[in-house]
Parts: C-alpha cells; structure tokens; sequence
C-alpha cells in the first residue's frame, strides 16, 4: 500500500469538502429551511473534488496520471443498470408505502405545492399518471446520463484512484474501509439536514451503511469490468432515481425507516450487493 497516496488523497479530498460545507453552515444553509439556489450548485461542484485530489496527488506523488480502469465496459452492463436502479426503487419505495412509513401522493399535489413555493407560479398537474410516467421514463432513460457526467467526479477518485489502493488490505477490508470513507464524507452535509432532518447521528450512521452496501455493489461491478465510467453510471443512475419521481411521490417519508436512505433501503441496497457478489465470485470460479 501506497499509504503517502492515501493519506495525501484524503487529506486534499476532506480539508476541500468539509471545510466548504462546513462554512456553509456556519452561514445558516441547510436543508431543513431550503436552500439557498446556490448551494446545490456548491455541492454539485464538490463531487468533483475527488478528482481533483487523485490529479494533485499523482502530479505530486510522480505517479502515473491515468486511473484503474480507464476504459468503456460495453453496453452489456449498462442497460443492467438502466433496468436494475428503477427496479431497486420500486421494490425500496413499494416497501415503503406498504409498511406505512409514508403515503403515495398519485395525484402530486403536495409537490405540485412545493413547486409553487418554490418558483412562485401556479402549477397545474392534474395529470397526475401521465405526468408521473413522463418523469419515471425521464428518470429512467435521460437523467443518468447527466448524473453520470458528475458523478464522474466522485468516481474517479473513490473507484479510479482509492479502491485499487486499498485492495492490499483484502477485499472485504478494502470494501468496508472506502464505504466508510465515503458516507463520512457526506457527514457534513447530513449536519445541515439531508435526508434525515435532525436526526444527525442516526442519519450519519444509517448513511454509511447505505454507502458501504452501494458500494460493495459498484466496487464488484468496476473490478469485473475494470471500468471506473461503469461506477460513474451506477453512481448517476443511483442518484437519478434518487431525486426522481420517487420525491414527487413520496413526498413525506419517515427519513429513518423509509426510503433508499433508510434501513428498507439498506437491507435492499445490500441485498443486490450480496446478489451481485455473489454471482461474481461464480462466475470467477468457473473461469
């Protein structure tokens, strides 16, 4: 292990991130009131600092610029993902509802408040099947190519560049040890009220073990394909869903139980990353 590369990556990544985020609530932004319009904006430009870090890292370090797996996949793993994401968010928001721990809004008229406080102007959705088929195909077929494109930014430094560098540890250590790493990273953020309000600890806790079970799932994918652009697409098509029809739906969720950042989620996430393992490690043994 290459623990200088590590702890340099880590160092740049964190100081970037947590310092802005965190300056940012000291100012008074979170996510309980709205944000302001800028600091989605702040946050998106975040997901790139992971990059940034593995560049500065490698121009320091001497090492060579390009990352683990810096090639295309194929499509084969792709239209998987385009069917295996929106089907993960039926089963985890299906469950959901079911269980009680939030109501369908079918005919979107909270939301359709929600963009009315939001923009200031009268929306009309009485529409309600066709609009939610429209932004479910939207979410299914556009928007991951997008979220992928930041996502990027992430990948290429968590999966590119820090992944291979902990696999000396073991798989399994290597796994926990980047799904760690990765959901504290968001720690910040959940601090100022993402995803699960003022539940902060929890919510911390519950989000790292939704990070670690995701990225057990991509972490098997990127090292079967050896194609980091593969963990940027799962990563946006994840996040394409996760800020899709299913907000417009569910609109009030009880953060912890409910949803894909909480324990339904997670026991679903970690169930497709048992899946997935498992059938890796097969067809390993039959090569």
């Amino acid at each position: 292990m290459n623990k200088k590369s590590i702890y340099l990556f880590l160092g740049i990544t964190f100081l970037i991130t947590w310092g802005v985020e965190i300056t940012m609530k000291l100012k008074g932004i979170n996510f309980l009131d709205g944000p302001p319009f800028y600091a989605p904006i702040i946050i998106i430009a975040l997901m790139f600092v992971p990059l940034a870090a593995s560049i500065i890292v490698k121009l320091v370090t001497k090492e060579k610029i390009i990352p683990y797996g810096w090639h295309w996949c194929g499509w084969k793993p792709v239209l998987s993902i385009l069917i295996i994401m929106p089907t993960l968010f039926s089963l985890v928001y299906g469950t959901t509802w079911i269980l009680g721990f939030s109501k369908a809004d079918l005919s979107l008229q909270i939301f359709s408040q929600q963009v009315e406080e939001l923009t200031g102007e009268s929306v009309n959705l009485s529409s309600g099947p066709l609009y939610i088929l429209g932004l479910f195909l939207l979410t299914c077929l556009l928007t991951p190519w997008i979220n992928s494109i930041v996502a990027f930014g992430e990948e290429l430094g968590w999966r590119g560049f820090l992944l291979p560098r902990l696999m000396p540890l073991g798989k399994t250590k290597a796994y926990l040890l980047l799904g760690a790493i990765w959901g504290l990273w968001h720690a910040p953020l959940i601090i100022m009220g993402y995803c699960f309000y003022t539940n902060v600890i929890l919510g911390i806790i519950i989000f790292t073990v939704v990070t670690t079970a995701l990225g057990w799932f991509i972490n098997d994918l990127t090292l079967k394909y050896k194609s980091v652009f593969l963990a940027a697409f799962i990563h946006g098509t994840f996040n394409s869903q996760t800020y899709g029809i299913w907000k417009a739906i569910f609109t009030d969720i009880n953060p912890i139980m409910g949803g894909i950042t909480g324990v339904i989620g997670v026991i679903f996430i970690s169930l497709l990353a048992y899946l997935t393992h498992r059938k890796t490690v097969s067809q390993r043994r039959l090569t």
